[in-house]
This record gives structure tokens, sequence and C-alpha cells, in this order.
């Protein structure tokens, strides 16, 4: 695992929900950091949801973003809903700026559920 001081993660199991609670700076040399830990839930915890609170986010860059938007998008390739929550003001503009809000706030259903709900 690689080890950032400028990025805290952790996890949490919740039922179906795993959560990544982030904190610290999300940049170019702790995003890789971010994209271990989502990589490693696709790998190993079967079909539980995957929500990241970014509440203790204080900074991110587009190449946190790119993080962000790629786990949002291998999860629900693997048919599992991914929902970031809580950003900062900062991070949040950002997602406004870049027209990401909706893919990393909004409650996505994933591909099994959206089947159900059709």
């Amino acid at each position: 695992m690689r080890i950032s001081p400028l990025l805290f993660i952790d996890r949490r199991q919740e039922g179906l929900r795993t959560w990544i609670i982030a904190a610290g700076a999300l940049d170019l040399d702790s995003a890789p950091v971010l994209a271990d830990a989502f990589a490693r839930e696709l790998k190993g915890r079967g079909t539980a949801d995957l929500h990241v609170d970014l509440s203790g986010v204080a900074f991110c860059d587009c190449v946190g973003l790119s993080a962000l938007l790629t786990a949002a998008h291998d999860t629900r390739a693997a048919g599992r809903a991914f929902q970031a929550h809580s950003p900062v003001p900062a991070v949040l503009r950002l997602f406004g700026l870049t027209g990401t809000t909706d893919i990393l706030l909004s409650r996505s259903l994933a591909p099994r559920e959206a089947a159900a709900a059709g």
C-alpha cells in the first residue's frame, strides 16, 4: 500500500455499503493512494456498493478528480453503485466547474438496480 503524508484513508463496512473515508489533500502525489484503495475494494469486496466520504478532503485537483471519476466508472461497470458524500465547498466547486457533480454525488443505480427499477 502506498502511503501519502497528505492523505489519510480509512475504510468502514456498513452492511452492503463499503465506505472509504478520505481526509487531507487529494492531488498528484496522493491520488494514487485513493486509487489503490478503490482498486482493493473492487477486487475483494463482493457486491458492496461504494460510498466515499469527502468531508475531510480540503483540496482536490484534477488528478484527484480523475481518481474519483475512474472509481465511479469502474464501480458502476462492476454492477455496484458509487456515491461520493459531503465534499467541502472548494471540492464541490471543482465538481460544479467540471460538470461532474451529478456523476459523483448522485446516487447512481448500478446496472442490477436499474434493471429491477425499469
